[in-house]
């Protein structure tokens, strides 16, 4: 997508509307993890605001939820009016669940997304341990994906509940893993065999011929380019407690990539594990890499996939709103703060509804961070799981709070004209 640099002309500016104009909002959340998807957070925040103004005429809300993994193949299907299908993959704990895939531009592209099938919500707590969780199912679904006869595919990155650096998708395309023994290793084990790998495989010229036929296919990905494979701001220490591993696992995790990232990089001779989106989805993003994979980051993909740049300079927007489950570290390049960043270039303020705040520089940091006010959902006391059960009533209640303020604002506005004479 080219820069925008300074507001063109057309963008909205940060001002609040004149008595005689509706207020113009454009609703962009992401999902809650496990708790509503996007498209369910956009609906309740317009409930939200439609509890204080319920006039279409006073209140124009344009919903643009942000798929930021889960949900992203059923909503590039819908709006491309393509075919979705769906297969029995190997979860990532090893049991079977049915993965949703795409087929659109009449065939000619296949769509599919990591959390379909290696995804957290896929999970119970108990069975939340990276060093045991695969992404086996990913390559199965790849496989399924490119035998449908597509010469371009779109993979989403995001959302995944594995740390196997790609390892088992990989498996499940044929390609083997062994130790300095020369000793087959499981591709499906989890991030446990990392450090056992001393040898990639692949699978050789004509006997594989859906291995063959991926390396031809043109493969997108659409990831968080600020994940790297390895280094002290790596997939398994920055992701790894999020899924579930404890201090001992990320430690362990950690040092088991660093060493397949080693190995990886010699037998492919490139860098991999310092490029954009190598640790994307616990290091999918690696071997997609290694398959000839183009990466594009969360802004791009919005004007690439989803013609956001159309949506930004419709009209004259007054305000952004996106949400997004909790703000913090992990969150630089994920599609809250890219958009976010984007909406502030354009001239137009930017609030984020979250289910937890916490200190860092995008709660803390003010416009600096792109983001003007980060407001809670939570308005009283309760546990986690309570919060993710009431989800919906949080942020219908958090967005009427928003309105309520937005609307003193403009009266103290409205009034300040009369005055004024304007």
């Amino acid at each position: 997508m080219a820069s925008t640099g300074q507001p063109p002309s057309a963008s909205p500016t940060a001002s609040l509307p004149s008595s005689r104009t509706p207020l113009r909002i454009l609703v962009a959340p992401s999902s809650f993890k496990e708790s509503a998807g996007a498209d369910q957070i956009a609906d309740w925040i317009e409930q939200g605001f439609r509890k204080v103004i319920p006039a279409t005429n006073a209140l124009e809300v344009y919903k643009f939820p942000l798929y930021d993994g889960e949900g992203f193949t059923k909503a590039l299907v819908k709006q491309n009016g393509g075919v979705l299908s769906s297969m029995a993959v190997r979860g990532p704990a090893g049991r079977p669940l049915i993965a949703p895939y795409g087929l659109i531009d009449n065939g000619t592209t296949g769509v599919m997304d990591i959390a379909s099938a290696a995804g957290l919500q896929h999970l119970s707590e108990h069975e939340r341990n990276p060093l045991t969780t695969t992404s086996f199912g990913v390559g199965t679904l790849l496989e399924a994906v490119v035998q449908s006869g597509c010469t371009k595919i779109i993979i989403a990155c995001g959302d995944s509940g594995t740390s196997d650096a790609s390892v088992g998708l990989l498996g499940a395309l044929g390609v083997t893993f062994t130790d300095a023994e020369r000793r087959v290793l499981d591709p499906a084990s989890g991030g446990q065999t990392l450090s056992s790998i001393d040898h990639i495989n692949w699978p050789a010229p004509g006997s594989n011929p859906t291995f063959e036929r991926i390396r031809h296919i043109d493969i997108e990905v659409v990831c968080n380019l600020c994940n790297y494979l390895s280094g002290s701001d790596g997939v398994a220490r920055v992701y790894g407690p999020q899924k579930g591993a404890t201090a001992e696992q990320v430690d362990s995790l950690a040092e088991g990539t660093e060493h397949f990232s080693r190995v990886l990089d010699k037998e492919t001779s490139k860098c991999i594990r310092d490029a954009p989106g190598s640790g994307a989805s616990g290091g999918i993003g690696a071997a997609l890499i290694a398959l000839g994979a183009k990466m594009y980051g969360r802004r791009e993909s919005f004007s690439r996939y989803f013609d956001l740049d159309t949506v930004l300079l419709s009209k004259r927007w007054h305000l952004v709103v996106t949400g997004e489950g909790q703000l913090d570290k992990s969150s630089d390049g994920k599609a809250t703060v890219e958009f976010a960043k984007l909406a502030k270039e354009n001239g137009i303020p930017v609030v984020c509804l979250v289910g937890s705040r916490k200190k860092g520089p995008y709660v803390d940091g003010g416009h600096d961070y792109c983001i003007d006010w980060v407001h809670g959902i939570i308005n009283r006391e309760m546990t986690l799981q309570k919060a993710m059960r009431i989800v919906s009533e949080l942020v219908r209640d958090a967005s009427a709070d928003l309105m309520r303020a937005l609307r003193v604002g403009m009266d103290i506005g409205f009034a300040r004209e009369a005055q004024l004479g304007w």
